[in-house]
């Protein structure tokens, strides 16, 4: 059974700035005083990924974007990569220390939930693709399995199977008096 993509692309954009500035207080909130957080490995790694996380969001194409220097395509690859980064980075880091398992786990936990935003996140790329093969009448593979090959007998008005739609759409974009037999 497949989920979909149902987080909206604006959504996503402002759920990155949380989780960046989040990502930046998070040693503050998780690792005791600014003097202890300073000095461990698990601050810089925070730190690093949450401002890089928010240049990411400053810097793609989309309605929370400020330069929109980087397609949208970069920067899911982007979400990809620091979801991937923040799972490993406790073991890149050394952060597997049991004195404190905040260090290994939050980490990891941000990372897995980075990436299930992603996943579920409708890139408007994919919207795009979409309106176009619905408007040159291309047919999913659901719908053209299902329908059958248009002839004069079943072409009338409301005798139109699911995969014929996009046909029917384009041709009453024609001249109204002119009928076409299908393809």
């Amino acid at each position: 059974m497949s989920v979909g993509r149902v987080i909206p692309w604006v959504l996503h954009e402002f759920i990155e700035y949380i989780a960046g500035v989040f990502l930046i207080v998070a040693p503050f909130l998780f690792f005791g005083s600014v003097a202890d957080v300073v000095d461990t490995p698990a601050f810089p790694l925070f730190v690093g990924v949450g401002v890089a996380v928010v240049a990411a969001q400053l810097l793609t194409r989309g309605k929370a974007g400020i330069a929109e220097l980087l397609p949208i395509r970069v920067h899911a690859t982007l979400d990809y990569l620091v979801a991937l980064f923040l799972v490993i980075s406790p073991f890149l880091f050394g952060l597997t220390d049991a004195d404190n398992p905040a260090a290994l786990l939050i980490p990891m936990l941000l990372g897995v939930a980075h990436l299930v935003i992603t996943l579920l996140t409708r890139f408007p790329l994919e919207q795009a693709q979409t309106t176009a093969a619905a408007s040159s009448g291309q047919v999913s593979s659901d719908a053209s399995a299902s329908s059958t090959p248009a002839s004069p007998s079943n072409t009338g008005p409301g005798s139109a199977s699911s995969g014929d739609v996009a046909s029917d759409d384009a041709a009453s974009k024609r001249s109204p008096g002119r009928s076409e037999p299908p393809a």
